[in-house]
């Protein structure tokens, strides 16, 4: 499989061939004769279903409804949607809303159930990209991941059995290796750190910096988020939402935030607080808001001289009076990655003991 030259998946790259090839995988179901007829009873398996019945009658179909893929086992009286991704992720609730249409009996006559009786419905989270939090918090019958994927259709017993499965094969270990690659934040590479360009590098350090344990699996506290903007990726974590104002409805809150700037990468932590930027008094309550809570950090880091490396006077002030969000301090990693066995431990410490710390500022006030 090295040793393929033109590899259509070079080209073909986009979700829709993903599709494609669940589906043509799925596909050799009808044909026992098959060498690759083991394969596609697997991929039943590692879809969910346990019971197949290997004889009855199967639709296949792609974009129905807006559903990625639609398999009605017309025996089992089951329809599976598969919801595919690779590098983006659910949105807009679509697995729920597909459930939802699917339990239509109209909808479901376009998999060709004609018995008038409704299909149970079961739904899959296929996704062979890298797997956000955004990606952890999907629900779903089933979820599949690249590397349950790739075990599968690369074991030995279907090597050179179809160029498309081999050329497919070695287009998945690529992608695999990508995440492993520019999911590194330390590296520097043409002329730039890849925390700078790569997503996956931003979400692992934050991930180093914050470890998923401190995350419950479903609240916005410590949730990594990913973005990007005009081209240049950010990832946030909030540490603490939606306060108020007194006497109001309004809120604001607090988060970590990795991004960059024309010095390189950095790390933030920003007061997000929505304004009406045409209302003089909302202008004036997000600076004294923004002042208050610089006082406090420049507190924080203060009193815990000697316990970090950070110092107040490196610490840069990123506030831009018109911004909602608004950097309460700033420090750049290039003090950091290229040392990170020496300093790493340094920066996930100070982050998280002036996080620890400027918590419980927040929650004195609360009292």
């Amino acid at each position: 499989m090295p040793g393929i030259k033109n590899n259509i998946f070079d080209y073909a790259t986009k979700e829709l061939s993903q599709d494609a090839v669940i589906c043509w995988l799925l596909g050799w179901i009808r044909c026992p004769e098959s060498e690759l007829y083991g394969l596609a009873a697997e991929m039943f398996k590692m879809l969910g279903v346990d019971d197949f019945d290997e004889k009855q009658y199967i639709t296949i179909k792609t974009q129905v409804k807006k559903a990625d893929i639609a398999v009605a086992l017309h025996g089992q009286k089951k329809i599976i949607i598969i919801e595919d991704k690779v590098y983006s992720s659910e949105h807009d609730n679509q697995i729920e809303e597909y459930r939802k249409a699917f339990s239509d009996q109209g909808t479901q006559t376009l998999v060709e159930n004609k018995s008038g009786e409704l299909y149970d419905i079961w739904t899959v989270y296929f996704k062979t990209g890298f797997y956000y939090d955004e990606d952890k918090t999907v629900v779903a019958d089933k979820k599949i991941g690249a590397e349950d994927f790739y075990k599968l259709i690369s074991a030995e017993k279907y090597k050179n059995k179809s160029e498309i499965l081999d050329a497919y094969v070695v287009h998945l270990e690529k992608l695999m290796n990508y995440y492993v690659e520019y999911g590194d934040f330390t590296v520097f590479k043409d002329a730039h750190y890849y925390i700078s360009s790569e997503t996956i590098a931003q979400h692992n350090l934050m991930r180093t910096i914050f470890p998923e344990s401190m995350w419950d699996g479903k609240s916005k506290i410590y949730k990594v988020e990913v973005g990007s903007s005009s081209g240049r990726p950010w990832t946030e974590m909030s540490i603490c939402v939606d306060l108020l104002h007194p006497g109001t409805k309004d809120t604001y809150s607090f988060f970590w935030r990795i991004d960059t700037d024309n010095e390189g990468p950095y790390l933030s932590l920003r007061l997000y607080d929505w304004f009406a930027k045409s209302n003089c008094a909302m202008k004036m309550r997000h600076s004294e808001l923004y002042e208050k809570y610089r006082k406090v950090c420049e507190e924080v880091v203060n009193n815990l001289q000697g316990e970090i490396s950070v110092n107040w006077d490196n610490v840069k002030n990123g506030y831009r009076g018109n911004y909602f969000e608004a950097s309460l301090m700033q420090f750049h990693l290039k003090d950091y990655l290229p040392f990170w066995a020496e300093k790493g431990e340094s920066l996930i410490k100070d982050t998280n003991l002036i996080t620890e710390r400027f918590l419980a500022k927040l929650d004195s006030e609360r009292r």
